[in-house]
Formats: structure tokens, sequence, C-alpha cells
């Protein structure tokens, strides 16, 4: 009898105990959203402009380029007027009906090639320099020694066309692949002659 009554508090504890859990509300976790800051737009990159290619010469502020095309050089009004101005029909040879224009320039001899067509569409064949008026891209001029030229073109090499004199002869830069030529033409040490030229295959 004395089991029963100490074990009754015991058992009345237990029930509040459940009646209460049982009628507590279950939290459910509360999340806080992580905010991530928005990307920054990146800032555009612009492309690195392309170099001048060696096959082209500085007219006053625009340069011009082997094969580049009439319409696009406006002759007259980088150089003025020219000294003489002539057209050739070209014959044989797979140049039948193809025409080339040579305009002279104090110091400047240029040639345009154009294929056959009612309409010639002249494109740049060859130019000639003797004037320190004209430079190359790089600074290259009429005048220059052979060690200036050597220090803008470290590997340049005389061309093979018989001189072996070091001091007078021809150096060439060469693109094979695509028939494009400039030849830098020394007397005595003393660049006097730049020729830029294409050749068709």
């Amino acid at each position: 009898m004395i089991a029963r009554n100490r074990a009754w508090p015991l058992l009345l504890l237990l029930l509040t105990l459940c009646a209460c859990s049982g009628n507590a509300a279950i939290e459910e976790p509360s999340f806080t959203p992580i905010q991530t800051a928005s990307p920054s737009p990146s800032p555009e990159i612009s492309p690195a402009p392309t170099p001048p290619s060696a096959f082209s010469l500085s007219l006053g502020d625009q340069v011009v380029s082997l094969k580049d095309r009439e319409s696009k050089i406006d002759l007259a009004s980088l150089l003025g007027p020219p000294v003489s101005e002539e057209t050739k029909d070209l014959q044989g040879d797979g140049f039948t009906g193809s025409k080339v224009k040579t305009v002279r320039y104090p110091g400047l001899e240029i040639e345009m090639f154009a294929p056959p067509g009612e309409t010639p569409q002249y494109w740049l064949m060859t130019m000639t320099v003797t004037s320190d008026a004209y430079r190359t891209p790089a600074g290259v001029q009429i005048g220059d020694r052979l060690s200036d030229l050597q220090a803008v073109y470290p590997d340049i090499q005389l061309a093979l066309d018989g001189r072996t004199d070091p001091m007078n002869g021809a150096y060439q830069i060469a693109d094979d692949r695509q028939y494009n030529y400039v030849q830098f033409e020394v007397a005595d040490g003393i660049l006097t002659q730049i020729r830029i030229f294409h050749l068709i295959p």
C-alpha cells in the first residue's frame, strides 16, 4: 500500500509532462535567405588593334597596304595630284583583259592591278619609295643607316639576288604564302629605296 502511494506522484508527473508536450506547437526551423551581391557587369574589353603589316606604307596619317582597293585609298586627298598617271592593258599569260595603272608622285610610284571586268576594280600591287617624305609604319625611311634597319628588323636578311656585300644589296622581308614582299635597297650602308610588292602567282 505504501509502494502504491509512492507511485502515484510519479505517474501524475509523467502524465502532466506528456500532456504538455503533446499540446506544444512544434516550431519549424526558419531559414533566412542569404543575399548574394548581384554580379557587376564586367567591363567590355576592346580587342587590341592589329599592328600595321610590314607590307604597308604610311601616307600622311593613313597606312596603306598591299591589296588595298583603290576605292579605299583616297590618293588625291593624301598626296594631291600625281605627277603622271598611265594605264596599260595586259595581254597573254592568263592576264588578257587585266589592267595596270601606274601613278607617280615625287619620290613615290604606285602600281595598281585590276582583273578583267567592265568596270576596273584596282587594288594596290606595288609601292616604290625613293624619298624620305614617306616611311614604313615601323618608321623606316630613305636615308636611314643599315644599322637602323637592322634594329627595327633584327632578323632581316640579304635578298638572294647574287649580291653578297652586306653594305650594298637588297634586304628582304617575305611572306611567301601570301606572295607579299618588301625590299630595302642599301648603297654604302644607306637606305636608298623601299619597294613593297605583291607577286601575282
